[in-house]
């Protein structure tokens, strides 16, 4: 490579500065000359530096404005959930067409026929996102924003019909030539394990033994699902339902204590179920909300159609049948009753948590708004989950009657002994000595050898 001598070098700077200076001193004369196109056009390239990629959401609920701050680099356009395509060419069609890069942000899996067609014509992104797989404390349905989320530029990761993003990386990533990774995402595991994270972590933590009772053989989940959802739907080949579940692990588990978890919304009737829970009522039912790191306790195998708590056992050591295909099928680690012939790669557990839980989710800082890491996520959720310690009570018995389960084998919550989070009523103060056994006036004794004593303080 020639090299450039240096006065050469030096006219170039020359010419390069002289150059600036004039664009400079055009600018200066341009706001002079005409005070209102100068401003005009400052604004003008202003706004092009603020709008962001014109973003159009489908799919999301009004809710949802976190994006707003997730992804400030984006101007977000909510379109109507029930949109037609009259609407759609009449109000967004030609807002779209004159942004080259505005994209599509998609909840879930559904996007009207029009609206796929009109992106493929003219070259417009799709991106479909969802919660992430530790998604918060509160509940979707409370309106709790996640602290992650999974984007997706082929299908969301629950498709097993074909391949997304995740299961690409997964089919391809080296992990074996990123120690650091790996070693990253043992210590998160350790960490989720230590602290009983999962998904959702609002349910409250009740003693497991009263709900299980004595372990006698080998102890079987049955996790159940919305049987209509886009997970189970999306994520099965042929229709699967939680009975057929249920007596799927019956029949492969004679003599096994079984367990039935009943989804949280399938309990409470939010949702309906094509199943009859009586018609598997002969097995223990778990109707209330205890969370999962909990109902895995001292669980030997798990049976689920798609849920992400199969991979949650699978963290544990657990082992986990499948009836669909959820992501973390197909890669050796599961026993599979649906073939995906795609995923031919055999992967460790580190291995596919890096993949899913450190590469393809993001995280967010739900306070600012900004990106975070799934170890700060854990850390948040942590603190929020473990109730403060304000001050030293004394350490209450707890009857074992307060501790069993109810009359339909459902788990009822057990009061710590020590800081729970309301204190207990106080007991009730036992009369004064004094006044209980008054000495007659003939007995005279001496003042303060009858005092009585003070009343022994109530429980905090």
């Amino acid at each position: 490579m020639r090299a450039v001598p240096w006065e050469a070098m030096r006219n170039r700077l020359l010419i390069f500065n002289i150059n600036s200076g004039i664009k400079k001193l055009g600018n200066m004369l341009s706001l002079f000359n005409s005070p209102a196109g100068f401003l005009s056009g400052l604004a003008n390239s202003t706004k092009k530096m603020l709008v962001g990629v014109p973003t159009y959401v489908i799919g999301f609920s009004a809710w949802k404005g976190y994006l707003r701050k997730y992804f400030p680099t984006r101007t977000f356009h909510f379109l109507p959930k029930d949109i037609t395509q009259q609407e759609f060419d009449k109000n967004w069609r030609p807002q779209m067409l004159s942004h080259s890069k505005s994209e599509f942000f998609v909840w879930g899996i559904d996007i009207p026929a029009f609206i796929s067609e009109f992106a493929k014509q003219n070259n417009k992104k799709i991106q479909y996102l969802e919660d992430g797989f530790i998604r918060s404390v509160g509940l979707a349905s409370e309106k709790s924003p996640p602290m992650s989320l999974t984007i997706d530029s082929r299908t969301p990761y629950f498709n097993a019909r074909e391949a997304s993003d995740l299961e690409v990386l997964l089919s391809t990533y080296d992990f074996a030539g990123n120690r650091a990774l790996l070693d990253r995402a043992s210590a998160v595991i350790d960490s989720i394990k230590t602290n009983g994270i999962s998904k959702y972590n609002k349910s409250r933590r009740i003693n497991m033994n009263t709900v299980y009772g004595k372990k006698t053989g080998k102890r079987v989940l049955v996790i159940g699902q919305v049987e209509d959802s886009a997970s189970v739907i999306y994520g099965c080949t042929r229709p699967f339902t939680n009975n057929q579940l249920v007596k799927l692990a019956v029949e492969e588990n004679p003599g096994a204590q079984i367990y039935y978890k009943v989804h949280l919304d399938v309990a409470t009737g939010n949702n309906p179920s094509n199943s009859n829970i009586e018609a598997v009522k002969n097995i223990c039912i778990i109707k209330h909300d205890i969370s999962l790191p909990q109902a895995l306790h001292e669980v030997d195998h798990v049976y689920t159609i798609t849920s992400l708590s199969g991979f949650e056992a699978l963290l544990r050591g657990i082992k986990v049948t499948t009836t669909g295909s959820p992501f973390y099928s197909g890669w050796g680690l599961t026993d599979d009753r649906q073939a995906c012939p795609r995923r031919t790669r055999t992967l460790k557990v580190e291995e596919l948590f890096a993949g899913a839980y450190l590469l393809y989710s993001k995280y967010f800082n739900v306070a600012e708004g900004r990106e975070s890491s799934i170890e700060s996520v854990v850390n948040v959720i942590q603190k929020e989950i473990t109730p403060p310690v304000k001050k030293v009570i004394p350490t209450v018995t707890v009857p074992a009657s307060s501790s069993a389960l109810s009359s339909t084998n459902e788990a009822v919550p057990v009061k710590k002994s020590v800081t729970p989070v309301k204190a207990p009523a106080p007991v009730k103060k036992p009369a004064a000595p004094a006044k209980a056994a008054a000495p007659a006036k003939a007995a005279a004794a001496p003042a303060k050898a009858a005092a009585p004593a003070k009343a022994p303080a109530a429980p905090a």
